[in-house]
């Protein structure tokens, strides 16, 4: 994008940061969920591991549930930060569109003021684009 983009050519990159805003982070953060969702968390499963006999001495269990909790966290908190990013992301895209039509209708009214009548002797705007007449 080292290039100025304007018009259709613009157009695609916006729409691939809408798909991101609505699909592509959405799909992640519901990943996350069920990575979060897949830690059980309950007494259940962590008197499951504490049979020594079975699963080695008490420090493994103690190690093991610190060390579910760690991902519990970690993946709710990133679940909820992809969020909060497709959401900002979405609501910037919206803006910039908002204030991007805005100035356009801006441009033609003052363009259409400093044109004038459109008469031949109003140079400004009419040499070396044809008769001068712009595409709306």
């Amino acid at each position: 994008m080292s290039e100025e983009m304007h018009g259709a050519v613009f157009g695609g990159p916006l729409e691939r940061l809408r798909q991101a805003a609505r699909i592509d982070l959405p799909r992640l953060v519901d990943e996350y969920a069920q990575i979060r969702n897949a830690c059980e968390t309950t007494s259940s499963y962590d008197d499951r591991l504490d049979r020594p006999g079975y699963f080695g001495p008490p420090a493994f269990q103690s190690s093991w549930t610190r060390l579910r909790d760690i991902v519990w966290t970690a993946a709710g908190e990133t679940s909820d930060n992809l969020w909060e990013l497709s959401q900002g992301l979405e609501a910037a895209l919206n803006r910039f569109l908002h204030e991007d039509d805005i100035a356009a209708r801006e441009m033609d009214e003052i363009r259409d003021r400093l044109q004038g009548d459109r008469s031949p002797g109003n140079d400004e705007w009419t040499v070396g684009h044809d008769s001068g007449e712009y595409p709306r």
